[in-house]
Protein backbone atom coordinates (compact mmCIF):
# COMPACT_ATOMS: atom_id res chain seq x y z
CA UNK A 1 0.00 0.00 0.00
CA UNK A 2 2.57 2.62 0.78
CA UNK A 3 4.15 1.84 -2.95
CA UNK A 4 0.91 2.72 -4.13
CA UNK A 5 0.95 5.91 -1.81
CA UNK A 6 4.07 6.65 -2.73
CA UNK A 7 3.46 6.20 -6.74
CA UNK A 8 0.60 8.94 -6.07
CA UNK A 9 2.79 11.09 -4.54
CA UNK A 10 4.89 11.48 -7.34
CA UNK A 11 1.83 11.81 -9.83
CA UNK A 12 0.80 15.00 -7.60
CA UNK A 13 4.05 16.22 -6.28
CA UNK A 14 6.89 15.01 -8.50
CA UNK A 15 10.54 13.51 -6.84
CA UNK A 16 11.06 15.77 -4.10
CA UNK A 17 9.37 14.71 -1.23
CA UNK A 18 8.32 16.61 1.67
CA UNK A 19 6.93 14.42 4.92
CA UNK A 20 5.19 17.53 5.64
CA UNK A 21 3.03 17.16 2.49
CA UNK A 22 2.90 13.46 2.74
CA UNK A 23 1.17 13.51 6.81
CA UNK A 24 -2.33 15.54 5.96
CA UNK A 25 -3.27 12.95 2.59
CA UNK A 26 -2.16 9.49 4.29
CA UNK A 27 -5.88 9.30 5.51
CA UNK A 28 -6.94 10.27 2.35
CA UNK A 29 -4.51 7.21 0.71
CA UNK A 30 -4.50 4.71 3.62
CA UNK A 31 -7.91 2.23 3.76
CA UNK A 32 -9.12 3.10 7.57
CA UNK A 33 -8.84 -0.40 8.29
CA UNK A 34 -4.97 -0.07 7.97
CA UNK A 35 -4.49 3.17 9.56
CA UNK A 36 -5.89 1.19 12.68
CA UNK A 37 -2.98 -1.34 12.52
CA UNK A 38 -0.38 1.53 11.86
CA UNK A 39 0.00 5.08 12.71
CA UNK A 40 -0.26 7.98 9.99
CA UNK A 41 3.24 8.63 10.68
CA UNK A 42 4.38 5.34 10.55
CA UNK A 43 2.81 5.26 6.92
CA UNK A 44 4.20 8.69 6.34
CA UNK A 45 7.33 7.25 7.20
CA UNK A 46 6.51 4.09 4.75
CA UNK A 47 5.85 6.35 1.59
CA UNK A 48 8.75 8.14 1.80
CA UNK A 49 10.68 5.42 1.84
CA UNK A 50 8.91 3.53 -0.84
CA UNK A 51 9.29 6.86 -3.05
CA UNK A 52 12.78 7.20 -2.27
CA UNK A 53 13.72 3.68 -3.70
CA UNK A 54 11.31 3.23 -6.37
CA UNK A 55 12.17 2.84 -10.10
CA UNK A 56 9.81 5.95 -11.18
CA UNK A 57 12.12 8.61 -9.20
CA UNK A 58 15.02 7.45 -10.31
CA UNK A 59 14.19 7.48 -14.14
CA UNK A 60 12.17 10.54 -13.39
CA UNK A 61 9.28 9.07 -15.50
CA UNK A 62 6.37 11.03 -16.58
CA UNK A 63 3.34 10.85 -14.12
CA UNK A 64 1.77 9.35 -17.25
CA UNK A 65 4.00 6.52 -17.52
CA UNK A 66 3.29 5.64 -13.80
CA UNK A 67 -0.54 6.13 -13.72
CA UNK A 68 0.03 3.59 -16.89
CA UNK A 69 2.13 1.42 -14.93
CA UNK A 70 -0.51 1.30 -11.44
CA UNK A 71 -3.17 0.17 -14.04
CA UNK A 72 -1.26 -2.28 -15.51
CA UNK A 73 0.08 -3.75 -12.18
CA UNK A 74 -3.64 -3.58 -11.33
CA UNK A 75 -5.13 -5.82 -13.89
CA UNK A 76 -2.54 -8.46 -13.28
CA UNK A 77 -2.29 -8.41 -9.58
CA UNK A 78 -5.95 -7.97 -8.93
CA UNK A 79 -7.65 -10.06 -11.56
CA UNK A 80 -11.03 -10.22 -11.91
CA UNK A 81 -11.24 -13.39 -13.66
Amino acid sequence: MSELAAKQYYIEFGTEIQASRIMPLVSSWIPDSMLKEKSPSKWANQIVEAHSNSEHVRGRWEPQKVKDNIVHLARFQWSLG
